[in-house]
């Protein structure tokens, strides 16, 4: 197991060493945004026509605590694609859960 770890560790490191403002890069910054730009109707459903019924409070708090994790492990990782969707998500997120509150 031991070794495994350190297998995917030394992966890693020289996979941080490939150029990072490739197509691909940009692509994955596209798609990881994709996300919380599909989350925008039902903010606007929730904060403009106060409708928040069937929302998990739970559930749309629960997605905006993940989102702050997965935050700090794509900073504490150097990764834009996620520490970009993330602070999104936690966004798009955070204002749901405030509908929910104001509205409910």
């Amino acid at each position: 197991m031991a070794q495994f770890l350190y297998h995917l560790h030394h992966h890693h490191k020289t996979m941080k060493k490939h150029k990072k403002n490739s197509l691909g890069a940009y692509m994955m910054i596209f798609f990881a945004m994709l996300g919380p730009l599909m989350t925008i109707p039902q903010v606007q459903q929730s904060l403009l026509s106060h409708n928040v019924q069937g929302l998990s409070l739970f559930t749309w708090g629960a997605y905006t605590v993940a989102s702050l994790v997965w935050a700090g492990y794509g900073f504490i990782h150097a990764e834009p694609p996620i520490y970009f969707s993330s602070i999104a998500g936690f966004l798009v997120n955070a204002l749901v859960v405030v509908a929910i509150f104001l509205y409910h």
